[in-house]
């Protein structure tokens, strides 16, 4: 049987944000499970129901204006000018919604909500460097709120989306030049600490750190992140997949199949409901290589 959009395990991560309904709540925090897992047509799907359920959202147009821009499997480099153009527009103005929502929220959603300006600063046209500033502002959001672990997971994606694929020196195992590396891994990994030491897991902290140092000399110090993705959110398969990033670099072959497969099989069911046209297909791609 076909799952329904409300139906997918996601995991149980919950941000409470400033909204009097449930059903935006409900919504706002599905949509932050999938932009955590990278399926970032369903977190906006996700968002927008919630805007549905409470237009002056604040925090769902965020999503929708975090979520529609690029992140680390897909810098700016891989939309087509048609995507850009169209992106450009929605994620524009689903910031200066978001804005134009924004009295009465908290400090650290005032913080997001701020900083994501910079991303998007312009209607019509992206400059690279927006996205350097942007990272800026999320680490100073971060400095500002350091308890906050989803604004840790959002600067730490963000920054890490500065220089994809090139965070480190393959040849050497220091970090690439130009990358933001050396700043990210303290936050990383103290955010990591303090969830483990609460006794939850966080899907934004732990999956990034996954990326943080998967090409770095020590693999291995991401394996307590790994595990706890294990059977997170056993419906994002990209989610459900990523321990295999890590399993397979240190020797644990018969894990990253295992877990591969439990990917697969979410990435099925997911494709069953939403079908196959559309960017997120390139992760399940991804799985099944």
């Amino acid at each position: 049987m076909t799952l329904q959009a409300s139906e997918f395990d996601v995991g149980p991560w919950s941000r409470r944000i400033t909204t009097d309904s449930a059903v935006a709540q409900g919504w706002f925090d599905r949509g932050l499970s999938w932009l955590y897992g990278y399926n970032h047509e369903e977190a906006i799907a996700c968002f927008r129901r919630a805007i549905d359920a409470e237009p002056a959202c604040a925090m769902a147009w965020f999503g929708i204006a975090y979520a529609s821009g690029p992140f680390y499997n897909r810098a700016w480099v891989r939309f087509s000018d048609g995507e850009i153009e169209t992106v450009i527009r929605r994620c524009h103005e689903a910031a200066q919604q978001a804005f134009a929502a924004a009295e009465g929220v908290s400090p650290e959603e005032r913080a997001l909500i701020d900083a994501i300006q910079l991303r998007y600063q312009s209607p019509t046209e992206t400059d690279h460097g927006w996205h350097w500033e942007f990272a800026e502002a999320m680490y100073g959001a971060h400095l500002a709120h350091p308890g906050d672990w989803d604004i840790a997971a959002l600067y730490a994606e963000a920054a890490i989306t500065c220089t994809p694929r090139q965070l480190w020196d393959l040849s050497t195992g220091t970090p690439q030049d130009g990358s933001l590396i050396e700043q990210v891994l303290p936050v990383l990994e103290s955010a990591l600490a303090e969830t483990e030491a609460a006794g939850v897991t966080h899907p934004g902290v732990n999956h990034v750190l996954i990326h943080a140092l998967e090409m770095s000399p020590f693999p291995e110090r991401a394996m307590a992140a790994a595990d706890g993705l294990r059977g997170l959110a056993p419906d994002a398969g990209h989610l459900e997949h990523m321990p295999a990033h890590i399993d397979v670099l240190v020797g644990e072959y018969g894990l990253a199949v295992e877990q591969s497969r439990k990917a697969v099989a979410a990435d099925n069911r997911y494709l069953a409901y939403a079908g196959s046209s559309q960017f997120y297909t390139t992760a399940c791609c991804h799985d099944l290589h």
